[in-house]
Order: structure tokens, then sequence, then C-alpha cells
């Protein structure tokens, strides 16, 4: 049975940063995914390059291009309440019922982040797990992992993603080398080389080996159990 997976960002590159291993890994393996974008900038002509970089690196990560969507919500002002009114009707226009949400850790500095995490919850949180990323230089120290997925297999498209957005390497929003590190880190406790962190929230208790075979190889840790 196919994975049906919602991943939801707040800006452009969001997902790329946070969860490109994961997300590609669930791609390459047949995995139905909708990928969200929840904000445009106010120059339309920017808004548009973005939503073209992100097309670009989403589909260096296996995403078809129809299966990015825009919600259009404004950029650093992005408002929870309206953000899940729209984010509840494109999924039932899309009549797709996830099986696991990725998006923002509600343990964010960026408050675009954190509103994302809470319009996210609002939609979903009764319904799946939810799989909280941690992006650079945003995530406060509070970000507390319990869902590790090992993403070595996966570092080329996870490059190829962050090199489609041009836009923002030049401005010195991607940072490479400390993406690097962080999934360096994350790989001490995951195993491999390379690998990215979550927090679960929402349902986690669904959060079952059905579902952890799609991210697999993978490591979870709650107290003293851990399951790969």
């Amino acid at each position: 049975m196919r994975l049906r997976a919602l991943v939801v960002g707040a800006h452009p590159d969001d997902i790329e940063i946070g969860a490109a291993g994961s997300v590609a890994r669930l791609a390459r393996g047949g995995a139905d995914i909708v990928a969200v974008v929840s904000s445009d900038e106010a120059d339309s002509d920017v808004a548009e390059l973005r939503r073209a970089e992100t097309r670009a690196g989403l589909g260096a990560l296996g995403i078809n291009s129809v299966d990015v969507k825009f919600l259009g919500l404004a950029d650093r002002s992005i408002d929870a309440d309206a953000g899940a009114s729209r984010l509840q009707d494109l999924i039932d226009d899309l009549r797709f019922v996830p099986d696991v949400v990725v998006t923002h850790s509600s343990q964010d500095d960026h408050v675009d982040h954190r509103n994302v995490s809470s319009m996210v919850a609002m939609v979903c949180k009764s319904r799946v797990p939810i799989l909280g990323m941690k992006v650079v230089n945003s995530a406060r120290d509070t970000f507390d992992p319990t869902f590790f997925v090992d993403t070595t297999e996966h570092r080329s498209a996870r490059i190829a993603a962050l090199q489609a957005h041009p836009s923002q390497s030049a401005r010195g929003r991607i940072r490479t080398h400390e993406i690097t590190e962080l999934e360096r880190a994350n790989a001490v406790i995951a195993g491999g080389d390379f690998a990215e962190a979550f927090e679960v929230a929402g349902r986690a208790s669904l959060l079952d080996e059905r579902i952890l075979a799609w991210f697999a190889p993978c490591l979870t840790t709650t107290g003293d159990r851990r399951r790969t």
C-alpha cells in the first residue's frame, strides 16, 4: 500500500533545507507526496522566480511539479488561521488524505515557521503523525527530536535541491556547510554518514511499522526504547 505524505514548508526553500533527504527517500520509494509552500514574497516577479526554484528543487527530490502547491500567504506575516483554512481546502479539493505529515517543528524562532507548525496542527493533529523538521539557524535549543532518518543514499538529491535555489544561495540564505554539519551530527545517533532529525507530534501512536518502513533505515527513540 503506497504511503501518502503531505509536506508543508513556510517558504520556498524550507522543505529542501529541513527534510530533503527524507522526502527524496519517500518519493523514490514510490510514495504519493503533495508538497505545499505556504508563502510568497510581496514582489510578484520575485515570488514567481522563487516558485520556479521550488519546483526545480522539489523536482530534484522526485516530486512532480503538479504535486507542488502554493497557498499564497504573505511572507513574514503568515496567519495560522487563514493558512489552516487554505490548507484544509487544498486537501479537500485534492481528496488527499495523508498517512504522515512533514512540516516545521513548533520549537523554532522564526515566526513564520511556528505559525505553519500551528497551521498544520489545526488541520492534521487529530488525524496523523506530524514530523517536525529542524531548519538550520532558526530551531530553538528546546528542539528535541525522537525520529531520525538515515539520508546518506540521497545526499546527491539533497545537494541538487539546494542548488536549485540560486537566488537564496547568492544572498547567503542557504548555507550548505551548516546543513551538512547538522546532518553529520544527526548521523552520530541514527547511523550512516548523514541523517535528518524530527520531533513527532499529532497522532504519534500512528507512526507504526508500516510508515517507518518507508523511511528505513531510521531510528525512533522514546526514553530507552529504540526501533530501527
